[in-house]
């Protein structure tokens, strides 16, 4: 599975795309074929749907799908009982198809960044490259409050974001506070979660413009001089690496699990105003957000910018 990639005012836009022989794609040569395949690309259906949404009967839609699955186009995502009976539904086998009429050749990095997303990311993606080292509290206690960090899991995330604007390699690498070492200091970091739990993130807290106070709960802006307690609250920080000059930190934090969650989802869900820089000084690479729930579920699904 490679990728389809298209280029438009600076814009970089991807989608996965399978390779396919003229025989497989032959079977997408009708009409009625193609038309099956652009309701797939909106979500799984199975037959009968598919023959009501295109008002034919089901059987000629058996007689195509059968073809497509047959080409490896379309496969079977999941099976339900209906009226009794076992329908399957049927999902494209990749988002796009590619003919490749000789191999591919290796590429350089990707360009097409936004300036402003270049100036944000740089140093930790340079010229379509990984340069960081993701740093995320330990699940099992330890440090001085012998702590539990349970927010791991917004690493995935957030790598998988910066991902999409990388080459594809070399792959970033992931380590646990624990297995911080001395020779690490001598590379961009990017370290989630607050001092409580990331205990790397307690040698870096001071020098950022965003930190939390002594009580490791509190997070205060130098910027402002406000202090935020609300479990929601999270920091987004760009600034040099204390141990090292040349190196950058991005420190991601909440002041409780919600908050740093809510921090990861500035990214994911308005990457755009976040890398605007805080509200009273742009020059600086500072956000406080605040976490919200939508849908009243008891899990943060938005964000606000505080500063």
């Amino acid at each position: 599975m490679g990728r389809y990639l298209a280029e438009h005012d600076a814009e970089l836009s991807s989608l996965p795309c399978a390779e396919a022989s003229f025989s497989q794609l032959k079977a997408a040569g009708s009409g009625m074929a193609q038309q099956i395949l652009t309701l797939l690309a909106e979500q799984p259906l199975y037959s009968h749907e598919i023959a009501r949404k295109l008002e034919v009967h089901e059987q000629k839609i058996y007689y195509h799908m059968r073809k497509l699955e047959a080409a490896g186009l379309i496969v079977v995502e999941r099976r339900e009982e209906i009226s009794g009976a076992s329908a399957k539904y049927y999902k494209l086998a990749a988002p796009a198809f590619a003919v490749l009429l000789e191999q591919p050749r290796a590429t350089g990095a990707i360009t097409a960044i936004k300036p402003t997303h270049k100036a944000f990311l740089e140093p930790f993606i340079h010229e379509g490259r990984a340069d960081f080292l993701i740093v995320i509290g330990s699940p099992m206690a330890h440090g001085p409050q012998m702590v539990q960090a349970r927010d791991g899991g917004y690493g995935i995330d957030l790598a998988l974001f910066l991902g999409s604007f990388l080459a594809g390699q070399p792959q970033p690498v992931v380590k646990l506070d624990t297995e911080f070492s001395k020779e690490d200091w001598n590379k961009n970091l990017i370290v989630i979660g607050g001092p409580i739990v990331n205990t790397v993130a307690a040698k870096i807290n001071a020098s950022m413009p965003l930190q939390f106070m002594e009580d490791g709960k509190t997070i205060t802006s130098t910027i402002t001089g406000t202090s935020y307690e609300s479990d929601q609250i999270g920091l987004i920080a760009k600034g040099q690496n204390p141990k090292a000059e040349d190196k950058a930190v991005l420190f991601i934090a909440g002041r409780r699990q919600p908050g740093t969650k809510a921090a990861i989802l500035a990214f994911l869900q308005h990457f755009d105003e976040l890398i605007q820089g805080n509200a009273q000084n742009t020059n600086i690479m500072a956000r406080i957000v605040e976490g919200k729930d939508l849908d009243s579920d008891g899990v943060v699904d938005a964000v606000s910018f505080r500063e």
